[in-house]
């Protein structure tokens, strides 16, 4: 699906947010922190979940951008509510540490229960559930 939205990733440049979420993964798969968190940003701002994933990976590991456990929260819950297993998976952590938010055992439960449901029976997400619980 083609979203005729173009966004700026390099002053002056009109790039296409197909083509912003592209150069996100690219340089996120590629460990170009750096690099990736403009690209990852701006598509993460448009709604793609795997963007806001990476980006709130980023905030959390100081990786290309200082670290800000909030910004990464906003991120991640942003991406765990429209179904990324992952992003669920991570809140619940996020929640079981009280990083970024006050712990809370309930919260990381209910996010561990979604990625478990998402999670086609891989025990990660069953173990940590059953463990805040």
């Amino acid at each position: 699906m083609l979203i005729l939205v173009a966004v700026s990733v390099f002053a002056g440049a009109p790039v296409w947010a197909d083509d912003v979420t592209v150069l996100c993964s690219q340089y996120f798969k590629d460990k170009d922190y750096k690099n990736a968190f403009a690209p990852c940003k701006q598509s993460a701002e448009l709604g793609y979940a795997g963007a806001q994933f990476n980006l709130a990976w980023m905030y959390y590991e100081s990786e290309g951008v200082e670290q800000d456990k909030r910004k990464a929260l906003k991120w991640v819950r942003k991406a765990a509510e429209q179904g990324s297993l992952e992003a669920q998976f991570f809140l619940g952590l996020m929640y079981a540490k009280g990083e970024g938010v006050g712990q809370n055992y309930k919260e990381a439960y209910i996010w561990f229960s979604l990625a478990a449901l998402l999670g086609n029976g891989n025990e990660i997400p069953i173990k940590a559930r059953d463990k805040a619980g």
